[in-house]
């Protein structure tokens, strides 16, 4: 029976977890993380299946998107649903420009159209082009918890824990999966890794039933409990204490393009610091311990304010590169 150590339990080393779990049954999996569900950053994400990745492949972006859309269109329209937090949800993708083509994420949603002259005036004069589509929304404080519990119910299992180096895991995995996100700066060390904050604000607004997504980084995000207004992109920026100013910023600017959030009531505030890198890194490697014996590596970090979006196409990538390398003799 294959062992395999899974580090991480943010939404990329679940997914990728499971998905190791369907397509090798007999496999004993083990998750490592200091933090579990509502300590992760996946948690307070907002959650539109927008599948893309900087500096990548097409190929990749659409294999990635593919397995991501078939997975939560059928759990959207499954009897999971609600408990899993996700559902079909339909809205407005807005540019300042002029688009000279379909965005790819829009490839991957369930149906688009673009944007006719009379409801472009609706955002005008902040927008000149967009389209209007049909996706879903994943919430990460349902979907997390409902993850994790397919993950168990398959046999999983979780151990607390800090994984400091790869050496440490050698000789107990056949393969470890890195899931570590910004954990990777020094657990790889991977100097091309960076945190990107980003602040997003949850307010009461039950009449808002359309999301809104921007190129400019302005986003409104309905949930079933609350609607999310977000967000800031900040390299390099570590703190996780919310910003009043920013929370009063990122309203007024999202009232100023939707006139319809009016009235709506902030619940609370929330920081992220999302794992950028560019190009996100799913690659697999086998590397030698300090002792000179050989450890197999699947990473699967990076991918930003993409994460939720990218998890399952990842994860499946990730349970392939996995079967191959148990099945690869260790070359260095």
């Amino acid at each position: 029976m294959a062992s395999i150590g899974v580090v991480g339990a943010g939404i990329m080393g679940l997914s990728a977890a499971v998905a190791i779990q369907q397509r090798l049954p007999a496999a004993h999996v083990t998750i490592m993380a200091e933090s579990f569900t509502v300590d992760t950053t996946s948690d307070g994400a907002g959650g539109l299946f927008v599948p893309n990745a900087p500096d990548t492949d097409v190929s990749l972006i659409r294999k990635w998107g593919k397995e991501g859309a078939r997975h939560f269109f059928n759990l959207a329209f499954s009897e999971d649903s609600s408990e899993a937090g996700v559902y079909l949800s339909h809205g407005y993708e807005l540019s300042t420009k002029p688009l000279e083509q379909l965005p790819i994420e829009l490839e991957f949603a369930l149906s688009h159209r673009r944007l006719n002259p009379e409801e472009l005036k609706r955002f005008q004069p902040y927008y000149k082009d967009g389209f209007h589509f049909t996706t879903v929304i994943v919430e990460g404080r349902k979907y997390l918890p409902w993850i994790t519990a397919r993950f168990r119910e398959k046999g999983g299992h979780m151990e607390n824990r800090r994984v400091q180096s790869f050496d440490e895991l050698c000789g107990r995995f056949d393969v470890v999966v890195n899931c570590s996100g910004l954990g990777s700066i020094k657990l790889v060390p991977d100097p091309l890794l960076k945190p990107l904050r980003g602040q997003v604000i949850r307010v009461h607004a039950p009449w808002i039933k359309f999301f809104v997504r921007t190129d400019n980084n302005v986003y409104i995000l309905p949930s079933s409990e609350n609607v999310a207004i977000g967000s800031t992109k900040e390299a390099d920026e570590c703190d996780v204490t919310p910003n009043p100013d920013v929370s009063k910023q990122l309203f007024e600017r999202a009232l100023a393009r939707v006139r319809a959030i009016k009235g709506a009531k902030t619940l609370w505030e929330w920081v992220g610091l999302r794992p950028y890198r560019c190009p996100p890194r799913v690659e697999s490697e086998i590397r030698r311990t300090a002792d000179g014996r050989p450890i197999k590596i699947v990473h699967n970090y990076g991918h930003g304010s993409f994460g939720i979006s990218l998890s399952w196409g990842t994860g499946v990538h990730v349970a392939q590169m996995v079967s191959d390398l148990l099945h690869a003799s260790p070359k260095l």
